[in-house]
């Protein structure tokens, strides 16, 4: 059995809070923002946290009413995108 992907958001990206349930992350390096809805606060708050992605996972059922499948594909799908953009590294 493979090995899941292991991520670590990078410490030069700051988060704010927006309001209404998204947020905004500043990449310092290239100035651009970025805004996560809830789904992705939960995912960047737990990334920062050093979770795994299994505990990604357990924290987006626990959040919403959503099933371990679901939450493992958004999880992955999300972090795939964060990787691209730059501000998740593999680990």
């Amino acid at each position: 059995m493979m090995a899941e992907e292991a991520y670590k958001a990078r410490e030069d990206v700051v988060m704010a809070e927006l309001g209404d349930g998204e947020t905004a992350l500043l990449d310092q390096a290239s100035m651009r923002y970025f805004t996560l809805n809830e789904t992705g606060r939960v995912i960047w708050d737990r990334l920062r946290e050093g979770a795994s992605l299994q505990e990604i996972v357990k924290a987006l059922v626990e959040a919403f009413e959503v099933t371990p499948q679901e939450a493992g594909e958004s999880a992955r799908e999300f972090l795939e995108e964060l990787f691209m953009e730059g501000l998740v590294r593999k680990v």
